[in-house]
């Protein structure tokens, strides 16, 4: 049940991909962003499993809008949209740099070493953890 919110919000997201219309296209990514934005800030699920794929997701989404606007001023009032567009690369970036915190902080908690007797869950979470934290998150 906790899901739900993650689930629909990337439902959302991959069903905006192959929307032509811009108008439909922006109300699907614009209910995504509130849905992913609800399940990382909820207390409940910020530290969900899938909280950092949501992290991620929500960056990515956010990339995707200034990339649109950026599409919108070949086309007209190109100041004022690359402005909005920028503001939006800005938005992105402060989403990926907080869950590279996130990221580091959960990595500090598993104080595994190659020699320890952990878990393989343990390990395998603290594995993807590291990959989350050195490798960039991917734009679309």
């Amino acid at each position: 049940k906790e899901i739900i919110q993650y689930e629909k919000g990337v439902t959302l997201i991959e069903g905006s991909r192959s929307q032509r219309d811009q108008a439909i296209r922006v109300k699907l990514l614009d209910d995504a962003q509130k849905l992913l934005k609800d399940f990382t800030d909820n207390p409940r699920t910020a530290q969900h499993a899938l909280a950092n794929s949501a992290r991620n997701q929500l960056g990515n989404l956010i990339v995707e809008r200034a990339r649109m606007l950026v599409e919108d001023s070949k086309k007209g009032d190109k100041e004022k949209l690359l402005k909005d567009s920028n503001a939006l690369y800005e938005e992105a970036y402060k989403v990926f740099k907080a869950m590279e915190e996130t990221v580091r902080v959960q990595l500090e908690r598993i104080p595994i070493n190659e020699n320890s007797n952990a878990s393989t869950l343990l390990k395998d979470s603290k594995a993807a953890l590291e990959l989350a934290y050195k490798v960039p998150p991917l734009c679309g």
